[in-house]
């Protein structure tokens, strides 16, 4: 009896404590596997030919090919674990280091970039506050603007390449540094030199081509051009070089003469933080100088807003920020640019 006794009250036990638990959750579709991903300990495919991995605050991407061009920095992977990164390692075969890929990644200190990449674009390393030193590969031709804007611990760029196209908003600099370290003769001091920059040279530009050319030259055009030459340019020479030179030198130079004003290297790139070229007239709500009137001007006047050292804007960008009719960059021009973006006021 005693034992009936204690069974029904821990069955009206297990009741009572039933009665208080939550409802049960909706039914939970399990016909797609789920992904669950330790925090801090992140892998997967960023193309067809590229991985990452982030393992213990060290980035590591690898593969071949130029690396995406993030359109919004919600698409970056390890965007959560941005802060944690503290290395980043690129392997032999990647060509590019794409746009935003360390976007505000403050706690990087290390990063090592391959022989392979030829363009560092805008925002790569920005914000980077810890970085203290990179060295640019000498194969690298584009450092885009803002690539490097905002690395506040930055204090030497060795620019191994010697002919790197260097945007003037690539990274912050006064006369006190960064320290440019490159080769005498190269673009890297033409740049240091023109913005008085400190500058350190690692050597003379190399002279290898000029070297071969006249071993090269002396040994062939004398056994050549005297038995072809006789034979060849009467036929040759004629028919190519008023074809070539007419179509090929309209075609040629005025692509090439126009390439200064357009050095953005990833044209239709749209996301907020790129670059375009700087609008020739002041255009109202223009924030940034795109030449348009977007969200991303509101962002750029609340950015300043919060901290003009870290988000400068110059006169032109301040004048055209400056549209709610009220002097002075304020919250209401953010909210005037948005009600324009919106077509709510014009």
């Amino acid at each position: 009896m005693k034992k009936l006794i204690k069974n029904i009250m821990t069955f009206t036990a297990v009741l009572s404590f039933a009665s208080v638990l939550p409802a049960p959750a909706a039914a939970i579709d399990i016909s797609a596997p789920a992904i669950i991903e330790e925090k801090g300990d992140l892998s997967g495919t960023l193309t067809s030919t590229m991985n990452y991995s982030l393992k213990g605050g060290i980035l590591s991407i690898t593969g071949t090919g130029d690396m995406p061009n993030w359109e919004n920095y919600n698409y970056i992977p390890w965007r959560n674990e941005m802060g944690s990164i503290r290395a980043v390692n690129i392997s032999e075969g990647i060509t590019s280091v794409g746009v935003g890929a360390l976007y505000e990644a403050t706690g990087l200190q290390e990063v090592t970039i391959p022989s392979t990449v030829t363009r560092i674009y805008a925002y790569a390393f920005y914000g980077c506050s810890s970085l203290q030193s990179i060295k640019i590969p000498a194969a690298v031709t584009t450092l885009a603007g803002n690539a490097l804007t905002g690395c506040t611990s930055l204090k030497t760029i060795t620019f191994e390449s010697t002919k790197c196209t260097i945007n003037s908003t690539s990274f912050s600099f006064s006369e006190s540094g960064p320290t440019i370290k490159g080769y005498t003769g190269s673009t890297a001091e033409k740049f240091a030199t023109t913005n008085k920059i400190p500058f350190v040279s690692i050597g003379v530009v190399p002279t290898q081509a000029p070297t071969q050319a006249p071993t090269q030259k002396p040994t062939q055009a004398p056994t050549q051009a005297p038995t072809q030459k006789p034979t060849q340019a009467p036929t040759q020479a004629p028919t190519q070089k008023p074809t070539q030179a007419p179509t090929q030198a309209p075609t040629q130079k005025p692509t090439q003469a126009q390439q200064p004003t357009q050095w953005n290297p990833f044209p239709g790139f749209q996301w907020p933080w790129a670059t375009k070229p700087p609008a020739a007239t002041k255009l109202a709500g223009d924030a940034n100088n795109d030449g348009r009137v977007n969200v991303a001007d509101s962002v750029a006047v609340l950015q300043f807003i919060a901290d003009q050292n870290k988000y400068g804007l110059d006169d032109v960008c301040r004048n055209n920020a400056d549209c709610d009719g009220v002097p002075g960059l304020t919250g209401g021009d953010a909210m005037h640019i948005q009600k324009m973006d919106a077509g709510i006021i014009q």
